[in-house]
């Protein structure tokens, strides 16, 4: 609702105001109520149901993983809010796609990248961004059976922080991660154990 009690907000300007939000690429709004208006309402009140008025006491319900994509040209991060109304049925979709490296930037202040190899995974340990170019072609942590990766991802299942060592003394790697808190990913460091 705006300011104003009690006067709802469209969804034009919804979108319209999340487009000026630092890190947003694209927004787009998709109505999926199934609503008719009776057949027996006269045409202005047809156009406030079908309108805002559906709208106005809507909240969000769901929003989806963050989804990764590079197919356009610079990476990017897609999430959909779905906003349902008082009786609980949808009645609309929020789509909006952010810069990944704007969603990382503190993270990439810090000079995380600089380790031997950095990556982000999802919850599943699907790999979101990795810094390692012989990495390319793998889609998920522990995928090669790696002991070290799939002890990462036992461990990440049950905390949100730790650091593991593989066998060896000193260990051949050391990986740490960190479960970040605003989107479901966690972060991944990996070095050499031995100089």
């Amino acid at each position: 609702l705006s300011k104003k009690k009690n006067t709802p907000i469209s969804p034009d300007s919804i979108v319209e105001h999340i487009k000026t939000l630092e890190g947003v690429i694209q927004v787009e709004f998709k109505d999926t109520s199934m609503m008719d208006p009776p057949v027996s309402m006269p045409k202005n009140s047809m156009m406030a149901q079908n309108g805002m008025t559906h709208f106005r006491h809507s909240r969000i319900s769901d929003i989806s993983n963050p989804e990764y994509d590079t197919d356009v040209g610079h990476e990017t991060i897609t999430l959909v809010l779905t906003l349902i109304d008082v009786q609980g049925r949808e009645n609309g979709q929020i789509k909006i796609k952010m810069s990944f490296n704007y969603l990382l930037k503190d993270i990439i202040k810090l000079g995380w990248w600089q380790s031997d190899m950095a990556c982000i995974v999802d919850q599943k340990g699907k790999y979101m961004a990795h810094t390692d170019m012989t990495m390319r072609g793998r889609h998920y942590l522990g995928g090669e059976n790696d002991p070290l990766e799939l002890m990462i991802l036992k461990k990440m299942a049950s905390t949100p922080f730790g650091t593991i060592r593989s066998e060896g003394h000193p260990p051949d790697m050391v990986a740490g991660f960190y479960r970040l808190e605003q989107i479901p990913w966690t972060i991944i460091l990996f070095a050499k154990g031995k100089n």
